[in-house]
Order: C-alpha cells, then structure tokens, then sequence
C-alpha cells in the first residue's frame, strides 16, 4: 500500500465553534484548489477523509473529478479536546512532551496514536494493493508520522512548521517515507 498522508486546508478558526465543526477559509479554499493539482493524485485510487468537515472539504473538487471513492473514519479525527484554548501551540508541547498524559481535557496522544494506527492496519486490510490518500489533521498526521519513522515522541518544531495542504508520502510494508511533508518557516497554527 501507497499512503499520502494530506493536512487539510487552512480553516476559518471561531472561539465560539467546536474546532471539528471549523470549515475552510478563503484561503483554505485557495489551498485546495491548489492541491487538487498536485501530481500525486494520479496515482490515487481511494480517498480516506476523518470526519471533521475541514477535511472533507479540502479534497471535495478533486474527489468529484476524479470519481474517487471515499472513506470516512473518525479515528483520523484530531486530537480530541475541549473549549477553545487561548496558548494552542503551548498545549500542542505539552502534549507532545507527555503522550501517555490527558492535558487539560485534551486526548492524550498516545490514545489518538493507538486509534489512527489501527484505522491505519485497517486500511492495510481492506485495500492493501491501493494507493490511498488520507486527509486528516496537524496533530493527528503528526502522531502517525512519528510512528511510521519509528520515533516515540513528536517534534513539536517539525509540527509547528507543518503547512495546511500538505503531503507526505509513505510506502512499503513498515510505511518507508518516499516524500516528506512541506514545511514552512512561518507555518500557522
């Protein structure tokens, strides 16, 4: 199986709405656009979304035009937490520091790495001669990332620098990474 693992686009962030409920921004919408050209998706034969809508909508065009079936599976969601947080990059380190640790009220890491790994074994099973693109979350894909290049903590600086509309690719039987994800300098979080 061939894995391109996909952020979705930037979101229109409202402290008042529960973050799985955040859709596209302009720009986010600009991203996708943009991504729904990216040469990979030649080669894709499935599209895996979680079932945030910011990542639904991220490759929505692209599924159309290209017919592609499309798998929903929640435990490609983010990281679950709370209310809105005002420091989110200070939560996000302290999360990454201690994966076994629930951090005010957030899911612990090592429980959204459990959940995406089996939905990751999973996909293995179901469509295991495919190449499959999975559109999740910063923190989520981060984790997965992590555990496909056999490290036991996320780098909170590669995750800060994570970009909206980005990919990387996996392949192979342990998921050997052919191309990483862009990062940016000045990523936003």
């Amino acid at each position: 199986m061939k894995l391109v693992l996909i952020t979705h686009a930037h979101t229109e962030q409202a402290p008042g709405v529960a973050a799985d409920e955040w859709t596209l921004s302009a720009r986010g919408l600009e991203q996708a656009s943009a991504l729904a050209n990216a040469p990979f998706w030649e080669e894709v034969e499935r599209l895996v979304v979680s079932s945030e809508p910011k990542s639904w909508l991220t490759v929505e065009g692209v599924a159309g035009e290209r017919r592609l079936p499309v798998w929903v599976d929640c435990r490609f969601d983010e990281i679950r937490r709370g209310s809105w947080v005002e420091s989110y990059p200070s939560q996000v380190a302290t999360s990454f520091a201690e994966p076994d640790v629930s951090i005010s009220g957030w899911e612990s890491c090592e429980s959204v790495r459990v959940r995406a790994l089996a939905g990751i074994a999973d996909l293995r099973k179901r469509f295991p001669n495919e190449t499959v693109a999975l559109v999740g979350h910063g923190i989520c894909l981060s984790i997965m990332r992590t555990a496909f290049l056999g490290h036991s903590h996320v780098d909170f600086s590669t995750w800060q620098r994570l970009s909206f509309a980005s990919f990387a690719v996996f392949g192979g039987d342990s998921f050997a990474l052919i191309s990483d994800f862009a990062l940016s300098s000045t990523a936003e979080r």
